[in-house]
């Protein structure tokens, strides 16, 4: 383990197990988010998780590729946090993402 990224991989972490994803995937979608925005995972616990974002997306449609990309990876972020997709991309231009998984 090298990188923050790593940390759900090697713990065998199931937080978000109910939407299909284990501790190896979140780890890519992670690496993923740590190599294009600074993501640093800072908090995780039994199903959320807390990242801390270097640089937000700098264009308009990358954050709604970012937005969709949020979407398939915690999907209650939007279907029991903004209702939609539209009113949740404001978040994606601060300083920390935060997930929680039902």
């Amino acid at each position: 383990m090298t990188r923050p990224a790593d940390v759900p991989a090697a713990i065998g972490w199931v937080g978000a197990c109910n939407v299909g994803l284990m501790g190896g995937q979140i780890s890519a979608v992670l690496r993923s988010w740590e190599d294009r925005f600074g993501a640093l995972l800072m908090q995780m616990s039994f199903d959320t998780m807390s990242l801390q974002i270097a640089q937000s997306p700098p264009a308009e449609d990358e954050l709604t590729v970012l937005g969709h990309e949020h979407a398939l990876f915690c999907p209650d972020n939007i279907t029991q946090g903004t209702d939609t997709l539209e009113a949740y991309l404001p978040q994606l231009s601060g300083k920390g993402w935060n997930f929680w998984w039902d």
